[in-house]
């Protein structure tokens, strides 16, 4: 048995202030969170932080995404413009009227009269020609070719002819020198299953 302000602790009477305080053994200094569990430790301010691993203002931004990739360059004048479209500035697109000598030629002994066709005449920024003709009852078709410095082109392209009911495909070849964009003359040659033509074409714009 111990006194009033004794305590037994494994068979010995010792006091309760002295023996059992919490202050030094269970504190916070020994179980706190100040330096062990704190910031210095589970923090994320450097380790973790995202200013400059995560950040987006170098890798993601104008440089990669921006005017250069996807802007004025590839999606812009170059791409979408007078040299993938139709002529620049100072090429011709008009529009001519036709015509030939001899006004007519046979083929198997009948006559097959020059249709006086229009031809609508583009030259494009990158060398290249187109001429769409309209020939009347003799039908529409394109020709695509090629043009040069000195104003000469040449321009070739299948036809079809409707004879006696049955479709012949005609091979038109022009070749020929522009006087401006005002006309052009020179030679209009036609070669088919049944005949060949050669017609002198001299065109004047409408």
């Amino acid at each position: 048995m111990c006194q009033s302000a004794l305590t037994c602790i494994a068979g010995a009477c010792v006091s309760v202030s002295a023996g059992g305080g919490s202050g030094t053994a269970g504190g916070g200094e020994a179980g706190g969170s100040g330096t062990a569990g704190g910031a210095t430790a589970g923090g994320t301010g450097t380790a973790g932080g995202a200013g400059t691993a995560g950040g987006t203002g170098t890798a993601g931004g104008g440089t990669g995404g921006g005017a250069t990739a996807g802007g004025a360059t590839a999606g812009g004048a170059t791409a979408g413009g007078a040299t993938a479209g139709g002529s620049a500035p100072g090429l011709c697109d008009e529009s001519y009227r036709v015509a030939a000598s001899p006004p007519q030629q046979s083929c198997l002994g009948v006559g097959v009269p020059w249709p006086t066709p229009v031809a609508r005449l583009t030259q494009h920024a990158d060398g290249g020609l187109t001429m769409f003709v309209d020939a009347g009852s003799f039908g529409a078709f394109t020709l695509r070719g090629s043009w040069d410095g000195g104003g000469g082109f040449r321009a070739a392209g299948p036809s079809t002819l409707n004879v006696m009911g049955f479709p012949v495909t005609i091979s038109n070849t022009v070749t020929a020198q522009l006087d401006t964009c005002a006309a052009w003359s020179g030679r209009w040659v036609q070669t088919s299953s049944l005949c060949d033509f050669t017609w002198d074409a001299g065109a004047t714009r409408l």
